[in-house]
C-alpha cells in the first residue's frame, strides 16, 4: 500500500530543491540559447571616448542585435585602467593591443564635439591597423526615434580631407538675401539645392527656385518645407528651363527680384563632350538671355557660380563656363544698376557625379576602384562651405569681381582612393600586390586634365573673408563677344562643330583641347 511506505522527512525538502533546481536550470538554459542564437552575429566594437556620448552610446548598444561592445578607448590619462559598467577604458596603444587580440575590426567614434584636424590625427592612426573607423550618430534623433542606431556611417572623406571650416560673417551672408526677393537658377541640382537652404535661413522675403526637373524640384520642396516652418519667406518653385528666353523674361514681369544666384549649368565633362550642342544652349545662351535681362530690369546683384575648369579651359564644359564669364564681365560694363560677380571653385564632395558616391559605391560592391590617371589632382570643398562662400563673395562684389575660394591643397585622386578604401578597414593595392580592393587606373577621358587650375591672374587680392580672393582678370567688349556667339549659335543650329571649334579657338578664352 503508498500510504503505508514510510519516507524521510527529508524526501520532500530534496524533492522541492530539485524541482526549483530543473525549472530554473531549464528557463535559464532557454534563455541563454535565445540570448546565443540572436546575439552570436552580433559585430564586436570598441567605443573610442568614454565621456558622455560613450556612456550614452554604450547603453543604448547594451540590447542591439547587431553591436557588441567590448571596451573603451580613451586620450584621457585620468580614465586609463577604470571601468563603465565592467568594461574597461584603454590608451590608444593599449588598446590596440586588445584590439588585435579580440579580432576587433570596428571602432565606433563617440567624440560629438572632436575637430576635424583631430579627426585626421585619429584616421591615420587608425590606417595603419587596417580598422573600419564609424561616425556616432545624432543620438538625441535615435532617442526620439528619428534614426536607428544601426545608422552609424564609415568617416567621410570630408571628414579627414577638409580644413576645420570658419563661421561665416553674419553681414555678409545677410547683406543681399534679407528681406530681399531672391532667385536660384539649377535649384534642384547638388549646389544649387544646397545654395537654397543656405539662402532661406538667412530670412528672405521671396525666394524662387527654377529648375527643368520635376523630380529635382519635388525631393527639394520637401527639404525646404521642413525649414521653412517658422520663417515668413514665400517660397515659389517653379519648372522650367533657363534656355527659354521668353519663360525667363515671364519671372521678371511677375517678380521683383534683388538677387540672382545663377547655378544652372550642365557640369559633366565626359558628357558634355558627346552633347556639344546642348551644352552651349544650357551654358552659354542661358546665361546671355539672363544677365541681359537682369540689366533691363534693373536686378541688383547677379551672381554666376563657375569652375576651376574655366580656366584656360580643355574640354566644352570649361568653355561654356568661361565663355558664362565673358558675358557677365562684358554686361557689366554696360550697366550701372547691376552689380555681376563671378565664383569660382572646383570639386564639391558629394556633388552628383563626383568621385567620391562612386568610390564609395565601388568599395561596397567589392571593388575595383577605378581612377583616371595615377597623378591626376583636384581641389575639392566642401558643398556647404562653397555655398557659404560663395553667398559672402555676391556680398562682396564690385563691378563684375571674380572670385576664387581657397580651396586648400589639390588633392591626389589616388591617395583619395587609398584612404577611402583604409576607411571600411579594407587594404588598397595596385600592380599585382596583395590586398583588399584593387585600384584600376582606366586613361584620361577626353577632355580632362591632370590638374585644374583657380585663376589666369597673377594679381590675387585679399577680401575681408580669410577664403575668398578676388582676382582681376581682363574682360571684352560686349559687342565683340556678340558676334562670337552668334556665329557659335548658329554653328549649333545647323550642327557645325568645326565651325564651333574654329570660332572657340579664335576667341578670348585659351581653349587647348585634350
Amino acid at each position: 500500500n503508498f500510504t503505508s511506505i514510510q519516507l524521510p522527512r527529508s524526501v520532500p525538502f530534496i524533492y522541492l530543491m530539485l524541482l526549483v533546481f530543473s525549472t530554473i536550470s531549464v528557463r535559464v538554459f532557454i534563455r541563454n540559447s535565445y540570448f546565443y542564437l540572436k546575439f552570436q552575429k552580433r559585430n564586436p566594437v570598441v567605443i573610442y571616448g568614454a565621456g558622455d556620448a560613450g556612456r550614452q552610446l554604450k547603453s543604448l548598444l547594451e540590447n542591439n542585435l547587431n553591436y557588441l561592445t567590448v571596451f573603451f578607448i580613451d586620450d584621457n590619462d585620468k580614465l586609463e585602467g577604470k571601468s563603465i559598467s565592467g568594461l574597461k577604458i584603454f590608451s590608444f596603444e593599449e588598446g590596440i593591443i586588445q584590439i588585435k587580440k579580440f579580432d576587433i575590426q570596428t571602432i565606433i567614434l563617440a567624440m560629438p564635439s572632436i575637430s576635424l584636424s583631430r579627426k585626421k590625427i585619429l584616421f591615420r592612426k587608425f590606417e595603419k591597423h587596417k580598422l573600419e573607423i564609424k561616425d556616432l550618430p545624432n543620438l538625441d534623433k535615435i532617442i526620439r526615434g528619428d534614426k536607428l542606431l544601426t545608422d552609424f556611417k564609415n568617416i567621410s572623406v570630408e571628414d579627414y580631407l577638409d580644413r576645420d571650416k570658419i563661421q561665416p560673417i553674419p553681414k555678409l551672408m545677410y547683406r543681399n538675401i534679407k528681406d530681399k526677393n531672391v532667385l536660384v537658377t539649377g535649384a534642384g541640382g547638388s549646389i544649387g539645392s544646397e545654395l537654397s537652404k543656405i539662402i532661406l535661413n538667412c530670412k528672405p522675403k521671396t525666394l524662387i527656385l527654377i529648375d527643368q526637373s520635376e523630380f529635382a524640384i519635388y525631393n527639394l520642396q520637401s527639404q525646404l518645407v521642413k525649414l521653412n516652418k517658422t520663417n515668413s519667406t514665400k517660397v515659389k518653385y517653379i519648372l522650367g528651363s533657363v534656355q527659354n528666353e521668353k519663360f525667363i523674361q515671364n519671372i521678371f514681369k511677375s517678380n521683383k527680384l534683388d538677387t540672382i544666384y545663377h547655378a544652372a549649368a550642365y557640369k559633366h565633362v565626359p558628357i558634355i563632350e558627346e552633347n556639344v550642342r546642348e551644352a552651349m544652349y544650357n551654358n552659354i545662351f542661358s546665361t546671355l538671355y539672363l544677365s541681359k535681362i537682369a540689366k533691363n530690369y534693373k536686378v541688383k546683384n547677379f551672381i554666376l557660380i563657375s569652375t576651376d575648369k574655366a580656366v584656360n579651359p580643355s574640354n566644352y564644359m570649361g568653355v561654356t563656363k568661361r565663355i558664362s564669364e565673358l558675358i557677365c564681365q562684358s554686361i557689366s560694363m554696360q550697366s550701372k544698376q547691376t552689380n555681376f560677380s563671378i565664383v569660382r571653385f572646383g570639386n564639391v564632395m558629394g556633388s552628383s557625379g563626383s568621385v567620391i558616391p562612386l568610390f564609395k559605391q565601388q568599395i561596397e560592391k567589392g571593388g575595383p576602384v577605378t581612377v583616371t590617371n595615377k597623378n591626376v589632382t583636384r581641389y575639392f570643398m566642401t558643398i556647404s562651405e562653397a555655398c557659404e562662400l560663395v553667398v559672402q563673395a555676391g556680398a562682396m562684389s564690385i563691378n563684375a569681381d571674380v572670385f576664387i575660394l581657397d580651396m586648400g591643397k589639390p588633392i591626389k585622386i589616388t591617395n583619395l582612393a587609398k584612404k577611402m578604401i583604409a576607411s571600411y578597414g579594407l587594404k588598397p593595392f595596385y600592380n599585382k600586390e596583395k590586398g583588399d580592393i584593387e585600384i584600376i587606373f582606366t586613361g584620361l577621358r577626353k577632355g580632362e586634365k591632370i590638374s585644374e587650375e583657380l585663376h589666369l591672374s597673377k594679381k590675387i587680392y585679399k577680401t575681408s573673408h580669410p577664403r575668398i580672393f578676388r582676382v582681376k582678370e581682363e574682360a571684352c567688349n560686349f559687342e565683340e563677344l556678340s558676334k562670337t556667339l552668334e556665329e557659335i549659335k548658329r554653328g549649333c543650329l545647323i550642327n557645325d562643330f568645326s565651325l564651333i571649334n574654329i570660332l572657340l579657338k579664335k576667341s578670348p578664352i585659351n581653349y587647348k583641347p585634350t
